[in-house]
């Protein structure tokens, strides 16, 4: 992958992965983290290595296994193998700065708008679900409050 990608490849890779992430069977329990094109353990999209090695993170831990880190070049959340283990560094995350903010309540509300949203596109051919699927995100996160 290059170090820095278009707006096109970014575009098409978001594409791919919200229709992929739409089609699988997600288990009952499963997080569905930060993002429509993100399911726990798929790994942030790294639009620029450099920036993403040198800058610290920034993590929210949502519980006592599980943390949400984010870095500048990276889209997305960081899988296990970009942030490093729990609590210590990794390639994209030299250093993880932890915050206490409401992001834990914001991805429970995030998780019940895709929810909902998932549902409701079931209805709609393969290929045909991207833009009612986006159109019901945004009605669902402003119902509950969550800016996108």
């Amino acid at each position: 992958m290059p170090e820095k990608l278009t707006k096109e490849e970014l575009k098409k890779i978001f594409e791919e992965a919200l229709e992929d992430a739409l089609e699988k069977e997600v288990a009952p329990g499963t997080r569905l983290i930060d993002s429509v094109v993100e399911v726990e353990g798929s790994p942030g999209i790294v639009v620029d290595a450099d920036i993403a090695a040198r800058t610290p993170c920034t993590c929210y831990k949502v519980d006592e296994e599980v943390e949400l880190c984010f870095s500048k070049g990276v889209v997305g959340s960081l899988d296990e193998t970009q942030r490093g283990p729990l609590g210590e560094p990794g390639p994209y995350c030299t250093e993880k700065i932890y915050k206490e903010e409401g992001i834990v309540e914001r991805v429970k509300k995030f998780k019940e708008a895709v929810e909902v949203c998932k549902e409701e596109i079931e209805k709609y051919p393969k290929g045909e679900k991207l833009a009612p699927y986006l159109s019901c995100m945004s009605r669902e996160a402003r119902k509950r409050g969550i800016e996108l």
